[in-house]
């Protein structure tokens, strides 16, 4: 919530889609403004089976790059949120590495509870130019989610 309440305060529209990754990634929603839909599935989601974070990013890629809504000249964030614990699928810096090699995106890391790897994401967050940031407890997972949502790149065209 506190990302979309980020977004609905700027001047751009913003799309935004939604891919979980449990034993196998799924395309919740696809790129969209309207961000009722997405809040919704999130709300909804529980943890279920295995993590695939690697196979969860590379999924995420086509909504954003060449979807329906994919916009060429938005300049596209993935930020991933997750406990940094792979455990199937491809590894995830390996699917940075991918995405990075073909896409001009950018990739946050965010990790929450303890224990959560947090080295791997770190290097996830490198190989993406984007920044890994833990979150302790839900408030800290609000002002990650607001300061990312408040430091998306804008481009301004005449």
């Amino acid at each position: 919530q506190a990302f979309v309440d980020v977004l609905n305060e700027t001047d751009q529209e913003e799309f935004l889609s939604l891919v979980t990754f449990s034993g196998s990634p799924k395309l919740e929603c696809p790129l969209t403004n309207n961000y009722t839909p997405v809040l919704e599935k999130v709300w909804a989601i529980r943890p279920n089976g295995g993590t695939g974070i690697g196979n969860g990013m590379l999924t995420s890629v086509e909504p954003i790059v060449s979807g329906e809504n994919a916009r060429l000249f938005a300049v596209k964030t993935i930020v991933v949120l997750t406990d940094g614990e792979n455990n199937s699928g491809v590894h995830p810096l390996e699917a940075a590495r991918t995405i990075i090699e073909s896409n001009d995106v950018t990739i946050h890391a965010v990790t929450f509870t303890p224990g959560a790897d947090q080295d791997s994401m770190q290097e996830v967050a490198g190989a993406g130019k984007g920044r890994h940031c833990h979150a302790n407890d839900g408030s800290d997972l609000v002002t990650i989610f607001a300061e990312i949502a408040n430091n998306l790149p804008t481009i301004l065209t005449e």
